[in-house]
């Protein structure tokens, strides 16, 4: 029997995912995933409305897209 089966109580199984005490799944959407559905909602918005949008939303417009830009390349780092 090994050391580690052997220090557990007796009570314990570690094949009941119970006792493992390992974080429960995430049932609930993360911030990540209300954020991405935000984001897809008010891009489709500023398309839907980009005729009654002003020139001077075209700096915040271009900010964003580089914050965008910046978050992609980040994702993407890794790989």
């Amino acid at each position: 029997m090994s050391k580690t089966k052997r220090a557990l109580p007796e009570d314990i199984d570690i094949t009941d995912p119970r006792d493992t005490f390992s974080p429960p799944e995430a049932t609930e959407p993360s911030a990540v995933d209300y954020a991405m559905n935000d984001l897809q909602n008010a891009s489709r918005t500023l398309l839907e409305n980009a005729p009654q949008l002003s020139v001077g939303d075209i700096q915040d417009l271009t900010q964003i897209m580089e914050d965008l830009q910046s978050t992609v390349e980040a994702i993407r780092k890794p790989f």
